[in-house]
């Protein structure tokens, strides 16, 4: 599989860790006794791109981050831009229907862009066991699990379950190239003495427990399930005899050690309480570490691939992504040797790496500061361009996507409204194309070019402007007085959801600090074509009560109804009752990027 860019990354705040030491005591340097601390908050942007197990884009996955909620386009692209967030821990969850939820846990970069790309696992074909019974459901792809008889609960009324228990469970490798990319969060970890540490896995566990009703389960309390992480054949020889155990947080991103692994065999087993990811790691101190890279004319390294290759055998490689300005930041165990390399923005990840300078740790923070890398035999090009929005007035912190071919790269325009990327590895001349956005005003506009290897290219002026995002507006007037919602989509705290079963469901919400407004309605037939449709369903959140009617059949005029990544679009006027508010006349026209 050929990533391009996206590579073996880590995020830019995710841990580079000590891979293969023989117990607590080998680790270099004592664990951190200061207390994990996230209430440090700070103002950055974010861009990103979701990517599937086979490193092709997803779409309409929700990215959520504190209030703030995005759908992926057609790219797996996704932005958040000049929020407000936790600085040492800002949390990214992806879910889409199907898949396991995937998190990136960053440390930020404090008033500047923080790029990212995370790989989300397709859920398997679930396991079956009878919850009376105790069983061992196998995983697929390595480990296993033994559950008692009678262990498993309701999750929402804790009230003991017995009917058929669905599991869907996946093993993390931690030999697999694409690690830094799937791992839940980062290696990083909130030990049992309250203090964060770099983690080193030694695999990990995706479970979760879904009952004949498609209700949530878990264990009950006071019990417990044994599972099992096979350990691959490059570590076990290294592994050490025993191993904390470690449970994904979703609130805070991290990693909370909880119980401890065997190893049996060529097999890590260990109990736990209850599921969601875990892990087998073992922690240690670490110090932040951060440089930028720059150009032979000081102009920062834009998309780059940052490696720490290790000097000892008992270290693990690990990389980072450079972000607008060049820079780079993360943390590195203490006292430890490494080879600073990099992998130009555009080449494949396996493309060979150039080496930039060595560096040791010691058990305060490094900063390289800015540093010139060597020219390489890969072609570079630089685009330059500014971003504009539908007035020509310059745009600053605008999220811009470069596609050329199956590569995205992606950054933020500066103060100025001005932006750059580096492209590399180009075998001639190559179209690109141009995405920014106007978040504020929910459009975005493109730009195509041709660009060549070895030159500076003028993208010029893109406007953010042309092209609307998805939106669902209405009004509603029950005689006396019309009221108003908007929901847009891509914008900071929206959320859009879709169904199809008898008949296509849409609905919205913004969850926005200022309030929260919704929306959802239904009309017949699923995955319909354009034309009249009947409205079967509707609610807002304009009328308190849980009982909205359609009043008639009114009728829904469906302008697009076009394949995935395309657009829903219609509108309709209908009378809604209830039992708490007059009849009153919603009027709603929608625009809706189709997810499934």
């Amino acid at each position: 599989m050929n990533l391009g860019i996206m590579g073996v990354v880590l995020v830019l705040s995710s841990i580079l860790f000590y891979s293969c030491k023989k117990d607590k005591n080998d680790l270099p340097g004592p664990t951190s006794t200061a207390q994990w601390d996230n209430s440090q908050m700070t103002n950055a942007s974010f861009t990103g791109q979701i990517v599937k197990e086979d490193g092709t884009p997803l779409d309409g996955a929700t990215v959520s981050t504190g209030t703030h909620m995005i759908t992926t386009d057609v790219d797996g692209f996704f932005y958040f831009s000049n929020i407000t967030t936790p600085l040492n821990a800002t949390v990214l969850k992806v879910e889409k229907a199907g898949y396991f939820k995937a998190f990136k846990t960053l440390r930020v970069i404090a008033n500047e862009d923080n790029q990212t790309r995370i790989m989300i696992m397709e859920l398997p074909v679930a396991k079956t066991f009878n919850a009376s019974i105790a069983s061992t459901i196998i995983i697929d792809n390595g480990g296993s699990i033994n559950f008692p008889a009678n262990a498993i609960i309701d999750a929402t009324t804790n009230l003991p379950y017995n009917g058929a228990v669905n599991v869907y469970a996946k093993w993390i490798d931690p030999s697999s190239d694409d690690l830094a990319l799937l791992t839940p969060g980062a290696l990083r970890g909130i030990s049992d003495q309250g203090g964060e540490e770099g983690l080193t896995t030694y695999g990990m566990q995706a479970v979760e427990l879904v009952g004949s009703a498609g209700q949530e389960l878990q264990l009950g309390n006071g019990q417990k399930a044994e599972v099992t992480f096979p350990l691959p054949s490059s570590l076990s020889g290294v592994a050490p005899a025993t191993v904390p155990l470690w449970h994904f947080n979703e609130t805070n991103g991290m990693w909370e050690e909880d119980g401890v692994a065997t190893k049996t065999g060529t097999d890590y087993v260990g109990s736990v309480s209850h599921f969601s990811f875990w892990n087998c790691d073992y922690g240690g101190e670490i110090v932040n570490f951060t440089c930028q890279l720059v150009d032979a004319n000081n102009n920062p390294i834009n998309g780059a691939i940052v490696r720490l290759v290790p000097t000892s055998s008992t270290l693990t490689a690990r990389s980072a992504m450079t972000n607008s300005m060049g820079t780079v930041l993360g943390a590195v165990p203490v006292n430890a040797t490494f080879d600073l390399e990099y992998i130009p923005a555009g080449c494949a990840s396996n493309s060979p790496s150039t080496f930039i300078q060595s560096f040791s740790s010691t058990t305060t923070n490094i900063n390289l500061g800015a540093i010139t890398v060597p020219a390489t035999s890969t072609a570079p090009a630089t685009i330059n361009g500014v971003v504009h929005d539908c007035s020509s007035a310059i745009l600053p912190n605008a999220p811009v996507k470069l596609t050329v071919g199956s590569i995205l790269l992606h950054t933020t325009s500066d103060a100025s409204g001005a932006f750059s990327f580096n492209l590399n590895c180009l075998s001639g001349v190559t179209p690109v194309v141009i995405t920014a956005y106007d978040v504020t005003n929910a459009v975005n506009g493109s730009t195509s070019l041709n660009v060549s290897p070895n030159a500076t290219v003028n993208a010029g002026t893109v406007q953010a402007c042309g092209t609307l995002n998805g939106f669902i507006n209405w009004s509603s007037n029950n005689g006396t007085t019309t009221t108003t919602g908007s929901i847009t989509e891509a914008t900071n705290g929206s959320y859009f959801s879709q169904s199809f079963q008898m008949n296509t469901y849409l609905s919205a919400s913004d969850s926005l600090p200022t309030g929260i407004q919704y929306i959802n309605f239904g009309f017949d037939g699923p995955q319909t074509l354009a034309g009249t449709h009947n409205l079967v369903s509707y609610g807002d959140h304009l009328d308190v009560s849980t009982s909205q009617m359609v009043t008639g059949t009114p009728l829904v005029t469906l302008t697009n109804y076009q394949a995935v990544g395309g657009w829903i679009e219609g509108s309709f006027t209908a009378t809604i009752t209830s039992a708490t508010t007059p009849s009153r006349t919603v009027t709603c026209s929608f625009r809706v990027q189709r997810q499934m």
